[in-house]
């Protein structure tokens, strides 16, 4: 709505030069079709039951790589409002497994680096970024999904020394911290600040499940913060 067309021209313009020569697209599809190869054989099973092992070694595969890579990027056929690229830990948080069993641990790296690059100084998250991070501390499980995904990363690659490498903190051009500090930010962010009059973390938005957003007067981040520090 009130934009131009001169990004989609251009797009379309590289994707036809792209696919010019001949076989350009069957040589691409090959090289998509090894790569899911490589990703589903993380967990293979022969159980004998043909149904089972199909969803195990196939569909259940197919469905984490598509939701990680094509789900999200592409819900602009479905959400007009939706930009496109990489927005939340949960697009790749059960992907972990594959992309490290293919030997991808820088991959993973570099996608989590997108997150822990997203999270403010005092704990809250981005909910939405993709060259630039928007609606900080809208939904209050956005950095918890960094916490579990950071762990699951360490588990399967015992890369200890990750957890020492910094990162930029959003908010605060030129500021970095480790990935432990911003870790522990976001616990103490949900644990000891954003809570209510019972001591419970709250729910804010809720977008991870929608149904639990009971208050309307729920409040960002950024407000929180400032009513916080005041």
């Amino acid at each position: 709505k009130g934009g131009s067309d001169d990004t989609v021209s251009g797009m379309l313009a590289r994707l036809v030069e792209t696919y010019r020569k001949p076989h350009a697209a069957e040589e691409a599809l090959a090289r998509v079709k090894a790569f899911s190869e490589r990703y589903a054989g993380f967990l293979q099973v022969k159980t004998g039951n043909t149904l089972f092992d199909a969803y195990v070694n196939r569909n259940l595969p197919f469905q984490v790589y598509y939701q990680s890579y094509v789900s999200r990027s592409f819900a602009w056929t479905q959400k007009a409002y939706r930009e496109i690229g990489f927005r939340e830990i949960q697009d790749m948080f059960a992907s972990l497994p594959y992309i490290i069993g293919m030997g991808e641990d820088e991959l993973a790296r570099g996608m989590l680096g997108e997150w822990l690059s997203n999270v403010w100084e005092m704990g809250y998250a981005n909910h939405n970024f993709y060259e630039t991070g928007k609606e900080p501390g809208m939904c209050s499980d956005d950095g918890l999904w960094l916490v579990q995904a950071v762990y699951r990363y360490v588990c399967l690659t015992q890369d200890t020394a990750f957890l020492s490498e910094s990162y930029p903190i959003a908010g605060k051009e030129g500021c970095r911290r480790t990935v432990m500090e911003t870790l522990l930010a976001i616990v103490t962010y949900s644990g000891r600040i954003s809570v209510g009059a019972h001591g419970l973390p709250l729910l804010d938005k809720a977008d991870w499940n929608d149904c639990l957003k009971v208050d309307d007067d729920w409040i960002d981040g950024p407000e929180k913060e400032r009513r916080y520090l005041a």
